[in-house]
C-alpha cells in the first residue's frame, strides 16, 4: 500500500494507538510530535515490526509557525487517513489561565484540524476516497460554570466541524468518512498533565483504556457513524447532557 496515514499526538495515549492500528492495517506513516526521542523511537518501531515506512515530523502545533512548516511538508505525500489526536487541557479556569496557553489550545484543537484537513482533503477529494477522524470529548457537551470553558468549547467546534463536514461531503457525493471521536475519561497521560493526578478523582469503572476506545473508533467506521462516543456509560452521559 502506498497509501499514507498521518497521526498527530503521535507518540503517547490515543494518537499513539491509532499510529500501531494504521500500522497494522499496513498503511505507510507520517506520525507528528513534540519529543524527538519518541519519534525516533516509534519509528523504529513501527519500520521493524511492520515492514512499512515511516517518517516523523517534530512539530508543536501550538506554534502557528510550526503548523506552517507541517502543512507545507505534508502535501506531498498521499494521505487518505488522518488522525487529528494531538491536544491538551488546563486544571485552571480561563479567567486565571495565561492568555498564550489559551492562544495555544485553540492552535492545537482547532487551527490544526481545520488546517490538515484542508490540506489532505484536496487529495482526498480527487481521489473519492478517505478517513479523517478528529478527538473531540464528551466535555465538548458541558457548559457548566465548573468545567474547563475554553478546552469544551475547542472540543464542541472539533465536534460541530466534523458533523458540518460530512454533511458537506455527502452533498458533494464524495465518498470519504469523516468521524468525531468523543470520548470520557481514558487512561493517557493527558489527565497527569492537567495540573495533577486526576485517576482517583473519579471510580474505576469510568475510565477506559486506549485500545478500547480505538476499538470502537474503527467500529463506528464501519457502520459510517459520524459521533463515536465510545462505552455505554459514556453515551448515557452524553444523552442526558444532550437533555439538559
Amino acid at each position: 500500500m502506498n497509501d499514507f496515514g498521518l497521526v498527530t499526538g503521535a507518540t503517547s495515549g490515543i494518537g499513539m494507538e491509532y499510529v500501531y492500528e494504521l500500522a497494522k492495517r499496513k498503511y505507510n506513516l507520517i506520525v507528528v510530535g513534540r519529543r524527538e526521542e519518541l519519534l525516533k523511537s516509534l519509528k523504529k518501531d513501527l519500520e521493524k515490526k511492520y515492514k512499512i515506512k515511516v517518517v516523523y515530523f517534530k512539530i508543536d502545533l501550538s506554534l502557528e509557525k510550526d503548523l506552517k512548516i507541517l502543512e507545507n511538508k505534508i502535501k506531498k505525500y498521499d494521505i487518505t487517513f488522518l488522525v487529528n489526536a494531538a491536544g491538551f487541557g488546563s486544571g485552571n479556569f480561563f479567567t486565571s489561565t495565561p492568555l498564550d496557553f489559551s492562544k495555544g489550545m485553540v492552535n492545537v484543537h482547532v487551527l490544526s484540524t481545520v488546517t490538515l484537513c484542508k490540506v489532505v482533503l484536496e487529495k482526498m477529494i480527487l481521489k473519492n476516497k478517505g478517513t479523517i477522524i478528529n478527538i473531540s470529548s464528551i466535555a465538548s457537551y458541558l457548559t457548566d460554570p465548573k468545567s474547563f470553558a475554553l478546552y469544551n468549547s475547542t472540543k464542541s467546534d472539533v465536534r460541530v466541524f466534523s458533523v458540518t463536514l460530512q454533511r458537506e461531503l455527502k452533498l458533494l457525493k464524495k465518498n470519504i468518512k469523516i468521524q468525531a471521536l468523543t470520548p470520557g475519561l481514558v487512561r493517557t497521560n493527558f489527565h497527569m498533565m492537567r495540573g495533577g493526578n486526576t485517576y482517583d478523582r473519579y471510580p474505576e469503572f469510568m475510565w477506559m483504556n486506549v485500545r478500547e476506545v480505538v476499538g470502537c473508533s474503527f467500529k463506528s467506521l464501519k457502520k459510517k457513524k459520524v459521533i463515536c462516543v465510545p462505552g455505554f456509560l459514556n453515551k448515557i452521559i452524553v444523552f442526558i447532557l444532550k437533555i439538559f
